[in-house]
């Protein structure tokens, strides 16, 4: 069995590894969260252990290598863990000491993560650590998980447990771009969780207060585009929302990022990512109504007023700012 990644490698270990293999888990340091210290004898089982688990589960930890030189810097995988007294399919990762800081844990765990989610039955993967081992939560993070929980026993004193089901695997994977810590992806928002959006942006004084709510169960339900921007903790700080017939046009009804995160180019990707979505800017003409405050931000992207879009306007809304 084997992975590939855009730097990495994920095979299965074997004695032939143990070199490299040590030099990552017999450093203390490296290893300061982990309950006990590696010998020779240790790192042997722990090969060993994992050409096991290949032949009964068919996977288990991999030894991770890079991709232009074969080199062994790690290993990363799948294995069946006890979690709080309920055995639970965990993703785990140690990578050697210099190389760390370079994304290689979670570029591998993302790796494992699909192959999990798209050959085994599982419906939720977990990745566990000691609580003060907040480097590796970090990296649970980066691949999708959740915070879900602490337990004390095990081989901690106290264990953190960080989850990702199977339904938000399926939500990661319409992942389009990234802006530093920023990603944005297609998705379905919640009413609830697009109001209090509203409240954390300058967005929010666009509504009319007439049946404000079952406007926004409406929209949030219907919209053909739908974009969502997150940080790696899950907050909602960027929307888009558009209407298009994917054929000549694409009209985009909302459009804002939380007050905290403007000026990092938040918007730009939304509306980008969103004409792609539409068929492209070659094919597909973009229209929007402004407020003033945002007309210089749609001229950076190129727009300009018309003259040419007639308008039927004979509802009586009431301005107001979303509380």
């Amino acid at each position: 069995m084997e992975l590939k990644t855009k730097r990495l490698i994920l095979r299965e270990m074997n004695p032939e590894d143990y070199n490299a293999l040590y030099a990552v888990l017999a450093d203390r340091e490296n290893m300061r969260y982990y309950p006990y210290g590696f010998d020779e004898a240790r790192v042997r089982d722990w090969i060993g252990r994992n050409m096991e688990r290949y032949r009964i589960f068919g996977f288990g930890l991999w030894a991770v290598c890079l991709r232009e030189t074969g080199e062994v810097i790690g290993d990363c995988g799948l294995t069946m863990q006890e979690v709080g007294g309920v055995i639970r399919p965990e993703i785990g990762y140690h990578i050697r000491a210099d190389l760390q800081r370079n994304g290689f844990a979670k570029e591998a765990s993302i790796a494992v993560r699909d192959w999990a989610f798209e050959t085994l039955p599982f419906n939720e993967i977990c990745s566990c650590m000691s609580a003060e081992n907040e480097p590796s939560a970090n990296t649970a993070r980066s691949w999708g998980c959740r915070f879900v929980g602490e337990f004390e026993g095990g081989i901690n004193e106290k264990t953190k447990v960080f989850a990702l089901t199977r339904a938000q695997w399926n939500t990661l994977r319409r992942e389009r771009a990234r802006i530093g810590t920023v990603f944005i992806r297609e998705e379905r928002i919640s009413p609830e969780e697009y109001v209090d959006f509203l409240r954390r942006s300058d967005l929010g004084s666009q509504y009319p207060k007439e049946r404000f709510q079952k406007r926004i169960e409406t929209l949030t339900k219907s919209v053909p585009i739908s974009l969502a921007a997150r940080t790696e903790e899950g907050l909602l700080v960027g929307v888009l929302f558009a209407l298009t017939d994917y054929a000549y046009w694409m009209f985009v009804t909302d459009l804002g990022v939380a007050r905290g995160f403007e000026r990092r180019g938040i918007g730009t990707v939304l509306m980008k990512t969103a004409h792609e979505l539409a068929g492209g800017e070659k094919d597909i003409a973009v229209y929007t109504v402004a407020e003033e405050n945002a007309v210089p931000f749609y001229r950076k992207l190129g727009m300009k007023h018309s003259d040419d879009v007639m308008q039927y306007f004979k509802i009586d809304w009431t301005n107001w700012t979303v509380e």
